[in-house]
Formats: C-alpha cells, structure tokens, sequence
C-alpha cells in the first residue's frame, strides 16, 4: 500500500516512492536483477516519510501479507513438483497467482478432473490464470459443454492437458 501524494509536497512522493520500492523488494526481490535490487533498495531506504506515515503502511502490511501469500502460493505450486525457477518465472509474468484465494480447491479439480500432478503442473506453467477461474461459474460450464460434445471423462482430461486455454473460454463467445 502506497501512501497518498500531494502536490506540492515532496515529502509525501518521496514516502509514497520509498513504499513503492519496498513493495516490490518484499514481493519480487528473489526474481529481480541485482542491479535492480540494488536502486530499489536505496529507494526504499529513503527516509522521506514522516514516523506516522511509515506505521500506517507497517499496519497495512500486516493486515495484506501479501509475503504470506506468496509463501503459500509457492508451496502449493511446489507440491506439483514446479522447481523454484519456475515458480519465480510464473510469478514473474503472472502476478495475481500471489493474490488467488483456493489454488489448492482448484488443483483438487484438476486432479479430479483425471490429470495426473505433472499434467497439472504444466496446465498451470501454461495457464496460470485458470488458478483465479471459480469452479461452477468457469471451469464445470466447459467441462460441461465439452460432455455435451460427446467427450468422455479421459478425453476431457487429455484436451484439458493439451490445451488449457480452452476452460478459459465463454462457450456462447468463443465455442459456439
């Protein structure tokens, strides 16, 4: 969370530059070049914020945790046998895996659905947005309309596998 600016007051950019540069060494330092790192760092070492402005962003940081979420994140992706690299790669390019509420729900429909860890693993290296999809309102329509199409359970799963984009289709847009 960033503190407001206003203009006219360099003090106040300074502290909403310096949470700014903290945010991002606390959610992406580990995949961030050390020359990044570096000028972050002395960003977010800035003391142009006042005490008071620095305690609420403190407050607010416990109450988001975002650290905490992407420590979570990691291991659930990590359970599917993701290395490190990857995680950080997925992370990297699509951040609001960090933010998704019931990964492990999802993963357990993927898993129901009949795809095997590794098979998952890929699905979500491929299309990490299918983490942030709601069960009944996204993924079981398609699911459904691709029963409707005649698929069986297995084959459902291998064109899952194959291409995961396909549960992020609207079936009324995009498949009909």
């Amino acid at each position: 969370l960033v503190g407001p600016w206003q203009q006219g007051q360099e003090c106040s950019l300074g502290c909403a530059v310096s949470q700014v540069a903290q945010g991002l060494l606390d959610n992406l330092g580990p995949e961030l070049r050390p020359s990044v790192l570096k000028r972050l760092r002395k960003a977010a070492s800035s003391k142009a914020c006042s005490a008071s402005a620095l305690d609420f962003s403190e407050q607010i940081a416990v109450k988001g945790n975002s650290a905490e979420k992407r420590k979570q994140s990691d291991s659930l992706l990590g359970k599917l046998g993701l290395e490190e690299p990857q995680i950080a790669k997925l992370v990297a390019k699509f951040p609001k895996v960090v933010g998704y509420n019931n990964i492990e729900e999802k993963l357990a429909w993927l898993e129901g659905l009949g795809l095997k860890k590794p098979e998952i693993a890929k699905v979500v290296a491929t299309f990490p947005a299918i983490l942030g999809y709601r069960i009944e309102e996204n993924l079981m329509l398609t699911v459904s309309w691709l029963e409707e199409l005649g698929l069986e359970q297995p084959q459902i799963a291998k064109v899952v596998a194959t291409y995961p984009q396909i549960l992020g289709l609207r079936i009324e847009e995009n498949l009909m």
